[in-house]
């Protein structure tokens, strides 16, 4: 493994397998983030991560917002992005995870 945060594919796949017997059928299992969009977030001046918050629409369907922050982990709220593709619905049906 070469970066800290890798885990084994077996490691992901019980990670995700678990969350989705723990849900409803309703529940999101993945959201597809296009290159473009994370590079127009790290591009901004000074960005050294991505945070994701999980976040509610109204009609109670699970949503991600996408930011940049900081090295110290401070969040730029200047360009805050949701409307991800999500699983189900765009999914990738022969992956483990």
């Amino acid at each position: 493994m070469s970066h800290p945060n890798e885990i084994p594919l077996s490691e992901a796949i019980e990670l995700t397998q678990r969350f989705k017997q723990n849900q409803t059928e309703r529940t999101k299992r993945a959201f597809l983030i296009p290159r473009d969009a994370l590079t127009e977030l790290l591009d901004q001046e000074n960005v050294e991560n991505i945070r994701i918050y999980l976040g509610e629409k109204a009609d109670r369907e699970l949503t991600i917002v996408v930011l940049a922050t900081d090295n110290e982990g401070t969040d730029f709220t200047n360009l805050t992005m949701d409307g991800f593709e999500s699983c189900p619905s765009n999914c990738d049906y022969d992956s483990p995870l």
